[in-house]
């Protein structure tokens, strides 16, 4: 029974391997047959437990550490953002190789995710350059304004704050930006009290006093309680003997000079003779007791009590008028009495010009390649704004988010905004762990009503395809050059061609010195070699536009040969911009890379949206070839 059942099983198996032999033999190409196929055209977002996934998998926390990121990857799984550092290109294909493990080559992945894009550039560069006006910078418009420290009606900021950048900037680059903050009042300046000569301490690498310790373990230090820097010394339970001394401060060109203390003090106990202001003129420089000092004895003074500041009447300087003084506060303490003493202020006064109302203002300009301008699409909230909006301390801070006051700010600021309409607004944010203010910005857009802050974090697709067995990054890109004034991606796109055109028609092959006398127009945001234009951001395909532009390139042609010279041009002309513009395109192996831009080409009609589509390949890093496009040109 057993036997009979086994050699029918033996027979079959000998069967199907000769029959597998005959079809091969007697059928050519049977068993290369077409065989079934699993191509995916899938779109597919990112869900939270992705990101974990991407975080926890073995081939990417290699890949992490390789490139110094592993703490990023681990953290992915809770802030579920990618990022420039962390690109979804390297560690996304772990998922679709899990997800889609049946897929074959060809078959392609649009994924949606999570990107942190950061600052954006053009932020970054209304934060870059900070000046607050100085003293000098003051004294260098006129004598009046020097002494006020500050603008005014008959000397407007606008007036003056050109010259001052220029001079101050001798070596701007076309483009720049910079933040100033300056002084300006509604009044006009009185004769009184200036400020000469002043120290405010808000700077501890450039303070201009020096500290001496004669006795004790404590010395005088810089320290900061927002929103005051300031110098302080405290013996606790010691005896210490400290001074802190100015630098020389010139009184010959001052009136009836006086000084002014802003100070502090607490645990004085009545010992005002342990904390004194004191005024030398032999001091050396290097041992304040060898010096002569005598103390003056302001009656406006701190309670002892607390740590409110206090300024102190103006103190009388006139016995040392003409001559060089010190300004020495000395500082005692014994095991009965240690104060602590803060000194936030000092200003040496002279009879002369003096300003009221004054208030720091703050406004973006931008450098013409031959001027400074204001901008109108940048404010910088002034000391006014941030009263206005109830923060007393003048700056933001992680307790006083700006995302929760600018939009209502704004819309307060510019009730009819339209639609679409953007601004830059810079800020000062004061940091707690650093405690330290920085000057930051932020690009708002006025959508649907209300002004909205441009996005750090933004939704991202790319495309993915499995070639070779494995899943690439396909990293495609279409581009729409939208035919509108100053669109940043469109005019940087027809710059870069119409730079091209002049560098390499006009100048190198046409031996032209000046723009204006070959295709590139005068403005030289233009040209008529391939009618790119970075002011319309558009292509201008008007036969009659070419000739009037350089009627020698086209002399003897006819308006559709005209048409038919530019369009071939116009390929050529296109790869160069996107070899300039996208110098880091790669192509990557089994797949092509593509870049297709959506252009508008003008022929006499208004044009409002793109026209026409053109295609490229990525043949090699920044290196673009041809593919297809533009349509005929009517």
């Amino acid at each position: 029974m057993i036997k009979k059942y086994i050699l029918p099983s033996m027979m079959a198996l000998a069967v199907l391997a000769t029959s597998c032999d005959y079809n091969e033999e007697n059928f050519e190409g049977f068993n290369n047959l077409a065989q079934p196929s699993d191509i995916k055209t899938i779109d597919y977002t990112l869900a939270d437990a992705d990101y974990a996934v991407v975080a926890a998998a073995s081939t990417n926390k290699a890949l992490a550490e390789a490139a110094g990121v592993t703490t990023e990857l681990s953290n992915l799984k809770t802030t579920k953002l990618f990022s420039a550092t962390l690109p979804a290109s390297t560690y996304l294909p772990v998922i679709l190789k899990n997800t889609y493990r049946t897929a074959d080559d060809g078959s392609t992945v649009k994924v949606t995710y999570n990107y942190n894009q950061g600052r954006a550039a053009d932020v970054a560069n209304y934060e870059k350059t900070v000046r607050t006006l100085t003293a000098d910078d003051y004294k260098n418009v006129n004598a009046t304004v020097g002494l006020a420290k500050s603008f005014f009606p008959a000397e407007a900021p606008g007036t003056h704050l050109p010259v001052i950048l220029k001079n101050v900037y001798p070596n701007a680059a076309k483009n720049d930006i910079c933040l100033v903050y300056y002084n300006n009042t509604i009044n006009a300046p009185e004769s009184g009290y200036a400020t000469m000569w002043e120290e405010t301490f808000d700077n501890e690498e450039n303070i201009t006093f020096n500290t001496f310790s004669l006795e004790g373990d404590k010395a005088w230090g810089a320290s900061y309680y927002n929103p005051d820097n300031f110098m302080k010394m405290s013996g606790y339970q010691q005896v210490n003997n400290d001074w802190l001394i100015s630098p020389a401060i010139d009184l010959s060109a001052m009136t009836s000079p006086a000084l002014k203390v802003r100070q502090t003090a607490k645990y004085v106990n009545g010992q005002w003779d342990q904390i004194t202001i004191n005024i030398s003129t032999d001091f050396d420089g290097n041992n304040p007791a060898s010096a002569t000092w005598t103390t003056l004895t302001p009656t406006t003074k701190p309670t002892g009590r607390d740590y409110v500041f206090v300024e102190t009447e103006n103190l009388d300087l006139s016995a040392w008028q003409g001559q060089k003084i010190y300004i020495g506060f000395h500082y005692q303490s014994n095991l009965a009495n240690a104060a602590t003493w803060e000194i936030d202020h000092v200003k040496v006064l002279s009879l002369g010009v003096t300003a009221t109302g004054v208030s720091e203002q703050g406004a973006y300009y931008q450098y013409s390649g031959s001027k400074w301008a204001p901008m109108t699409n940048a404010y910088a909230l002034s000391v006014d704004d941030y009263l206005a909006m109830g923060i007393t301390n003048k700056n933001f801070s992680s307790s006083m988010a700006p995302a929760n006051y600018l939009p209502q700010f704004l819309s307060s600021k510019y009730p009819y905004a339209q639609e679409g309409n953007k601004m830059m607004i810079g800020y000062k944010y004061y940091s707690s762990s650093t405690k330290t203010v920085t000057y930051l910005a932020d690009a708002y857009t006025f959508t649907s009503g209300k002004w909205s802050k441009n996005n750090e974090t933004i939704t991202v697709t790319d495309q993915f395809v499995r070639a070779n067995g494995v899943w690439v990054y396909n990293p495609s890109v279409v581009l729409s050059l939208v035919p509108v004034k100053n669109d940043p991606i469109s005019t940087a796109y027809y710059q870069a061609a119409t730079d091209w055109v002049w560098e390499n028609i006009d100048q190198a092959q046409l031996g032209i010195s000046a723009k204006g006398q070959g295709y590139v127009s005068s403005y030289g945001n233009n040209e008529l070699y391939a009618g790119t234009s970075a002011y319309y951001n558009n292509i201008d395909m008007r036969p009659s536009a070419a000739r009037t532009q350089y009627a020698a390139g086209y002399e003897g042609k006819s308006d559709a040969e005209v048409t038919t010279m530019m369009t071939e041009r116009l390929r050529t002309v296109m790869a160069h911009a996107l070899t300039k513009m996208n110098p880091d395109a790669e192509p990557i192996e089994g797949v092509e890379v593509t870049y297709t831009l959506k252009v508008a080409i003008y022929t006499g009609n208004s044009v409002t949206a793109p026209t026409h589509t053109m295609v490229y390949k990525v043949i090699g890093k920044g290196q673009f070839e041809w593919v297809s496009g533009p349509t005929a040109i009517q």
